[in-house]
């Protein structure tokens, strides 16, 4: 949910972000909150204490960069895979989106995939994380987690 929208001496806006969490038929919980501002060229994201840069300007197909330029994280590689089409799943829809490739590394003990998708005037409108320890014999996963956010709404 988005909390409030704060303009600093520069006249960029930082989007302060309270997320929350819930097990299936459970109640929704605290999690943390997420700061998020355009800088120039980039889409800037705050969480845990480390900054890092989500989006590049103008977005193109196969532009990549460094998302943890701001972090002591080690140099993580992000992709734009498209640009500029039209978006549908469930209620969520958008004519202009962009998809951005974080983490995309599966092998015979390790499966990690991070995906975002950002709308044209909207900003991010869904997230896909999935990070599963393997069984390097059957397959089988051990442990892990896997998460999938999408818009409900904006104003």
């Amino acid at each position: 949910s988005v909390v409030s929208v704060i303009e600093d001496d520069s006249s960029r806006y930082t989007v302060r972000i309270e997320r929350y969490k819930r097990e299936p038929g459970k109640n929704w919980n605290f999690q943390k909150v997420i700061t998020r501002t355009i800088t120039g060229r980039r889409a800037e994201e705050f969480i845990d204490n480390q900054r890092f840069v989500r989006l590049i300007f103008p977005p193109k197909p196969r532009e990549v960069w460094n998302g943890n330029t701001y972090n002591n994280l080690g140099r993580q590689e992000y992709i734009i895979v498209n640009a500029h089409i039209p978006f549908t799943e469930g209620n969520t829809s958008a004519d202009s989106v962009v998809t951005v490739k974080q983490i995309d590394e599966n092998n015979l003990i390790r499966e990690d995939t991070a995906w975002e998708v950002y709308a044209k005037n909207i900003g991010l409108i869904k997230k896909e994380v999935k990070a599963l320890n393997k069984d390097i014999g059957s397959g089988k996963i051990l442990s892990g987690h896997t998460y999938s956010m999408l818009l409900k709404s904006y104003k």
